[in-house]
């Protein structure tokens, strides 16, 4: 119960300072988040390079940081949501492969498109490992 009000406390604070970063003039920018891997994954790469080719105008930016457990991380993981906020704030299309705080919790900007891939492309790289069966 403590709990629960707590984070409507702090989604509530965190839609306030997510106000006056909105609005910042969005750009041609595609913004690619993770909380799954500290890094672009197969399906970002190939996603990225296909709308580049479509437009190379269009400014690609991968945020990309794995949530761990413990006290201190989730503490710097709200470094990372304020980075989040800037480029949701400023981007036209956002894509997550999963659940994502910040595209979840807080109130964007409504021509703000957001898809989720899930495991879009990621079957594809599995086959072609050598382990898979």
């Amino acid at each position: 119960m403590i709990k629960t009000k707590i984070l409507k406390i702090l989604k509530a604070i965190l839609n306030i300072i997510y106000i006056p970063i909105k609005w910042f003039k969005t750009q041609e920018k595609v913004v690619f988040l993770s909380r799954q891997f500290d890094y672009p994954n197969t399906d970002f790469l190939l996603l990225s390079e296909e709308i580049i080719k479509l437009d190379p105008k269009v400014h690609v930016v991968f945020l990309c940081k794995k949530l761990r457990a413990g006290f201190l991380n989730k503490i710097l993981y709200i470094g990372y949501i304020f980075v989040c906020m800037y480029h949701l704030a400023t981007a036209k299309k956002a894509v997550v492969d999963t659940y994502v705080i910040p595209v979840s919790i807080l109130n964007h900007k409504q021509e703000l498109e957001i898809v989720q891939i899930w495991h879009a492309l990621r079957s594809c790289e599995e086959i072609r490992t050598p382990n898979y069966r």
